[in-house]
């Protein structure tokens, strides 16, 4: 198993344990996109979530004029609304959801991100996490591999 069949795999267990935890499949934030990088022995896995993440997972306080707050941006509110189906797709409603917001706020919607993510880590520890290592041991042994071979064929000569 390569690099980007691990990665694939981990969209997999993400978009599962999201499932679990509620997220509907048209929800903007399966939107995700993940990486991983190997630089030497160090791997890094990154998972990236669209801007609003944080807003959905930990709510916001209402936007109040008199502090100086300013609305949530009308473009995002209706990048949600295209993802939405049981809503009207114009101005007219971002506009709307985003006075609401303004005025109310957002309530933390009760997405159990810690949760969500000791799910993810189990998965990937219990299915991904030996096949990563044998794919970084694997790319790793490539160039010391063909060195060898160089040398039993006469190909490389080291000096």
């Amino acid at each position: 198993m390569n690099l980007e069949e691990i990665r694939s795999r981990l969209n997999t267990i993400i978009r599962t344990e999201l499932t679990k935890a509620g997220m509907k499949a048209d929800s903007s934030l399966m939107n995700f996109s993940t990486t991983i990088s190997v630089r030497g022995t160090s791997i890094e896995i990154a998972v990236t979530f669209p801007k609003h993440f944080i807003y959905v997972d930990e709510g916001t306080r209402p936007h109040r004029i008199q502090y100086g707050a300013k609305m949530p941006p009308v473009s995002a509110i209706m990048e949600w609304i295209s993802l939405k189906t049981n809503l009207p797709r114009t101005v007219g409603t971002a506009f709307a959801v985003t006075k609401s917001i303004q005025k109310r706020g957002l309530n933390h919607p009760g997405m159990p991100a810690k949760r969500i993510w000791n799910g993810i880590e189990k998965s990937f520890n219990e299915t991904l996490l030996d096949r990563l290592v044998e794919a970084v041991v694997s790319k790793l042994e490539e160039p010391v591999d063909e060195d060898l071979k160089g040398l039993f064929d006469g190909t490389k000569n080291f000096e």
